[in-house]
């Protein structure tokens, strides 16, 4: 049994005390990664992203130099502490920092889930904080590198809390600065007292010699130290606790006391006046009268609702009637449906339609600019030159036109698909010849037998 609880083995002491020495700086491409994790959780937090958040855990420095002081008390190597108090109060410092001024220049700037998640820690965050630590100096005490790193920066969750700290200066809600500060502080506590013990429990060589009883003294105000930041948390947890019993006890008195085929409680809110407390249920249905009502509140002790009063608001709708509402209801619903996806044809037909005119348009311009060209330099004797787009009838034939609004009528006129060329000449030319000429040497220039030419007398 022993040897499968055995961590001993394959401990890399040398490897792990440089490793973690070299990386307590916060200095280089270190400061950089910081500030980089800052502004990735800042703005995953602020758009309600826990991907983006994840991000930040992954690529975030501030491991190593709480790995560092922990490593510093359990080798009783005052350098090092030092260094990595001081690098660990710049990262803290330059993160802060980095989530207040991107708050305070947010368009954003509201509270999210993933910021309310962070500002109420509790004794399971401790937990957390704990055993991701002993993960943390477990896996990088290896001489072999595992991957769990990672899974210890993802759960150990240091710097959302922080950011949401700054969060909290930048928009002046106080509870989100301090709530979540002290999240993060209790993160980086309880992964330094970790990562004590089980340097400790690998007896990894001290660097300096430290009297036994100086030794016990210290860690008794160990003790009495996290004792003094585990207590809000175990309170935290005990409301936390209270609540979810609370609410579970309201639901299973609404679900087995109210809730049947005549009755059903829309919603629920519990009112607090001073010591006692109100159970308001909002309850369709059949009518319920003063005296079940009072059965009925005599029945909250049994889920242990005591010091609590009933208090229901009715709304008296029979089944057949509710039943019949609902029928409405779902017509209503697929009546709007339906004429939502008939405003939406209609609005595709005139997007549509614009979208033809804008290409005709277009072309029709392209066509005007080539033809102001070409003509005058064959056909100098033109006086008079415009392009028109023309509405004809013959009188007789039946064409569909499509209105602006999408819908469809029979017309005895159509729009013509091509533009007509208007010209004028001098009259030293013969009108036919010349007009035949030149509405033949028009389609061939621009290879289009549809297009034609027609004399305006100016």
């Amino acid at each position: 049994v022993f040897s499968i609880f055995n961590i001993k083995g394959g401990t890399d002491v040398e490897g792990t005390i440089t490793n973690i020495r070299n990386n307590i700086k916060v200095k280089g491409y270190n400061l950089w990664l910081l500030i980089a994790s800052a502004g990735i959780a800042s703005v995953g937090l602020d758009v309600n992203s826990p991907a983006v958040i994840i991000g930040a855990m992954l690529i975030s420095p501030l491991m190593s130099p709480i790995l560092g002081i922990g490593l510093s008390i359990g080798t009783v190597d005052r350098d090092m502490l030092w260094h990595a108090n001081r690098n660990f109060g710049i990262a803290v410092f330059i993160s802060f920092a980095t989530s207040f001024f991107y708050f305070f220049i947010s368009p954003l700037g509201q509270p999210t889930a993933e910021m309310y998640a962070r500002i109420e820690p509790t004794l399971l965050d401790v937990f957390v904080a704990f055993f991701g630590g002993v993960a943390g100096i477990v896996a990088g005490s290896r001489a072999e590198k595992t991957n769990a790193l990672p899974g210890v920066a993802i759960a150990t969750a240091l710097m959302p809390p922080l950011c949401t700290s700054g969060f909290g200066l930048a928009t002046g809600r106080m509870e989100f600065l301090f709530g979540a500060f002290y999240l993060f502080f209790l993160n980086a506590v309880f992964i330094s007292i970790s990562t004590y013990f089980v340097v400790r429990l690998l007896k990894f060589p001290r660097a300096s010699y430290m009297d036994p009883e100086r030794e016990k003294k210290i860690v008794r105000w160990m003790s009495v130290i996290v004792f003094i930041i585990v207590v809000p948390s175990m309170y935290l947890l005990y409301t936390v606790i209270v609540e979810i019993r609370l609410n579970r006890d309201i639901e299973n008195f609404l679900r087995t006391a109210i809730d049947s085929e005549e009755n059903e409680v829309l919603r629920h809110e519990l009112l607090d006046y001073d010591s006692l407390q109100v159970l308001q249920a909002y309850v369709v249905g059949d009518y319920i009268s003063p005296s079940i009502r009072d059965s009925l509140e005599s029945l909250l002790p049994d889920f242990h609702l005591d010091d609590t009063k009933l208090r229901l608001v009715q709304v008296n709708v029979p089944k057949e009637e509710r039943d019949l509402l609902a029928s409405e209801i779902s017509g209503n619903l697929l009546s709007f449906v339906q004429a939502n996806s008939r405003v939406a044809d209609s609005l595709n037909t005139r997007v549509r339609n614009l979208e033809e005119r804008m290409t005709n348009f277009r072309n029709d311009s392209i066509l005007f600019a080539e033809l102001k060209e070409y003509l005058p330099k064959y056909f100098p004797d033109l006086t008079y030159f415009a392009l028109a787009n023309a509405v004809e009838t013959d009188f007789s034939s039946r064409n569909i036109a499509v209105l602006p609004q999408g819908d469809t009528i029979l017309t005895d006129y159509r729009d013509r698909d091509e533009p007509i060329i208007l010209v004028d000449w001098k009259r030293n030319r013969r009108t036919r010849n010349y007009q035949e000429r030149l509405t033949e040497a028009i389609r061939i220039k621009f290879q289009n037998d549809s297009l034609q030419v027609r004399r305006i007398d100016r």
